[in-house]
């Protein structure tokens, strides 16, 4: 096997504990105690807990491998799954509907992933070239860094149920976009690259508003006009448009790209 996998891996699953505040038998069990009746079903759950798609692909890989690593197998820690047994009941309403990410069970192989930044993530056992390099575990909302200011904490923990959406997706920008400032409002969180912010977030217990910069007069859905709440300061009018988020599955890398080109038309 390969030593690039074994390296990726083992990188992977030591910074699980750090970046997600779960070690790997911990997400094993997690996994588990969910009962899911398809491994598709296990890889929507782990993207709404702020994995991106490849990650949480690797993760129920590992999982559907009895809680072993596919490559690092020699020196990574042991996470064994509960037996069935010992699993805790679900509440079926409360677990998502199926939501077909990839067809797994069609094969084992599964087909490159395209991940934040441009980059390609090669599973094991597919055929392709020298496999991209790939970011670590995306961590969970909560874990923002030490760079993040009180300030900013403060008005994400406003957003109560989504909270964790909300410090996701200020991860992703700051790991995306790099140089990107941030500055605490009231109920808003601003992202500037120069003079002017390209993008504001307003938080709320309902919904999350994604404001920023967007191409004039075109609204493509899901964007949509910005229709944003009196925040007690005036707002740069260049933040014309935005979109609404209520689950981190929305999150992904055309959001990502719609932001970059927001702060490139901001920086002209």
């Amino acid at each position: 096997m390969s030593r690039d996998y074994a390296e990726k891996e083992r990188e992977f699953i030591e910074g699980l504990k750090a970046d997600t505040g779960r070690d790997l038998g911990g997400w094993m069990t997690a996994i588990s105690g969910q009962n899911f009746a398809h491994r598709n079903d296990a890889i929507d759950w782990l993207r709404q807990q702020g994995f991106l798609f490849a990650w949480a692909s690797w993760l129920e890989r590992i999982h559907h491998n009895g809680g072993q690593p596919i490559y690092y197998d020699e020196s990574a820690p042991s996470a064994k799954i509960a037996p069935p047994a010992t699993r805790p009941a679900v509440n079926k309403a409360s677990v998502p509907p199926q939501r077909i990410v990839e067809n797994l069970e069609k094969s084992s192989v599964l087909p490159p992933v395209a991940i934040e930044g441009g980059s390609v993530i090669q599973f094991p056992g597919a055929k392709s070239t020298t496999p991209a390099p790939v970011p670590r575990a995306v961590p969970m909302a909560t874990s923002l860094g030490p760079s993040t200011s009180p300030e900013i904490m403060s008005v994400i923990a406003t957003a109560k149920a989504y909270a964790p959406l909300a410090g996701f997706l200020i991860r992703c920008i700051t790991d995306s976009l790099p140089g990107t400032a941030f500055r605490a409002g009231a109920k808003h969180v601003e992202m500037r690259a120069g003079p002017l912010p390209y993008a504001l977030l307003v938080v709320g217990g309902k919904e999350l508003k994604l404001a920023f910069a967007g191409p004039p007069e075109k609204f493509d859905p899901p964007c949509e006009k910005a229709r944003l709440p009196n925040l007690g300061e005036p707002l740069s009018p260049l933040l014309t448009h935005m979109i609404v988020l209520t689950d981190a599955r929305e999150v992904d890398e055309a959001v990502i790209e719609t932001l970059r080109q927001a702060r490139a038309r901001v920086e002209k």
